[in-house]
């Protein structure tokens, strides 16, 4: 199965980012209204926790999905059905991913107007949890998130319209058309090497970005914006990093079992997941706490931040590297023929 799609058949690249987002938007409505449905404040928290970082990730996987169709593939032709449906089938993708941006937007919107960050994710006093209806965001998601789930039924339905009554093979076309091991794993990688680029993209915006902001700062200034806003970038990058890594290592460890050609590229993909994510217990949790604590001298506090941008490259290169051999390893499975 190829990573780009074909005239009948859409690619492996579009199919994992597709149902990844099915699978995305049914655990981020479950969560979702489990958390508003209640008024205990730590289940709401605890439903938050898996919300707002699946919330963010939905974001980043959209854009990129967005840029996937606008670089790089075009669309399979599309299947015979009448004009207005064709037309239907078109404004309801459209309105998909407006919602789930203006979803994703409204909903870093309730976070920062809220100041509900040290809440969710350091364990702040829960009596002074805020009420998210009394900020103008949350009208919008709430209303937005029961339309989304019309679409998806309207989007669902057409789909086993055309699978069960019309037959005509619309739904195979957004699913993987090779049972082969070889074919498996080029998939497997394929969505490694997504998550590792998604993860090296966002460490080297932090890099390129954030870290000139923070050294423009005074060492006082830095760490109280650090202490407020650390939460929100552990938020992205920890479902990133855990789920980067668990899907390159399901997929090394898969191709070792088989004996595959591309496990040499999956191995060292893996070894680079793991420098990438090593370096958070054995280096960023104390640094982080430190940081932000701001318990330090202004010149402990810019030498610690030195400290920090070196070994956060280390993560930046070893992401990079990892996407690169999972990239490669998909083209060793092709170029095999496995």
């Amino acid at each position: 199965m190829a990573s780009k799609s074909s005239e009948n058949h859409y690619g492996s690249v579009a199919v994992a980012i597709h149902w990844l987002t099915a699978l995305l938007i049914l655990i981020l409505l479950g969560s979702g209204f489990r958390s508003e449905a209640t008024d205990d404040p730590a289940a709401k928290i605890l439903f938050l926790r898996i919300h707002v970082p699946l919330g963010l990730t939905l974001l980043l996987l959209t854009l990129a999905r967005i840029a996937w169709w606008v670089k790089f593939d075009k669309k399979p032709i599309p299947v015979q059905m009448p004009v207005w449906q064709s037309r239907l089938s078109k404004a309801v993708h459209i309105f998909l991913y407006a919602i789930i941006i203006g979803m994703s937007s409204s909903g870093i919107g309730i976070m920062v107007l809220s100041g509900a960050g040290p809440f969710i994710f350091v364990g702040a006093d829960l009596a002074a949890f805020p009420d998210f209806w009394d900020y103008l965001p949350r009208t919008p998601h709430a209303v937005v998130a029961r339309v989304l789930i019309g679409l998806l039924v309207l989007h669902i339905g057409a789909a086993l319209y055309h699978h069960f009554i019309k037959q005509d093979g619309l739904l195979r076309r957004m699913w993987f058309k090779d049972n082969n091991w070889g074919i498996r794993m080029n998939i497997f990688a394929q969505l490694a090497a997504l998550l590792l680029g998604l993860l090296g993209g966002a460490l080297l915006l932090l890099a390129l970005g954030l870290v000139p902001y923070w050294q423009s700062l005074q060492p006082l200034e830095f760490t109280q914006w650090f202490g407020t806003n650390v939460h929100f970038i552990a938020s992205v990058m920890k479902p990133l990093g855990f789920s980067a890594t668990g899907v390159v290592w399901l997929a090394t460890g898969l191709a070792v079992w088989k004996k595959l050609p591309t496990r040499y590229w999956l191995i060292a993909a893996s070894v680079c997941a793991f420098i990438m994510l090593i370096t958070f217990p054995a280096y960023f949790v104390s640094a982080n706490a430190a940081l932000a604590e701001g318990a330090m001298s202004a010149a402990e506090i810019s030498q610690k931040l030195v400290q920090w941008e070196r070994v956060h490259w280390v993560r930046v290169l070893a992401a990079i590297a990892g996407c690169f051999c999972a990239v490669k390893s998909g083209y060793a499975s092709t170029d095999r023929g496995t």
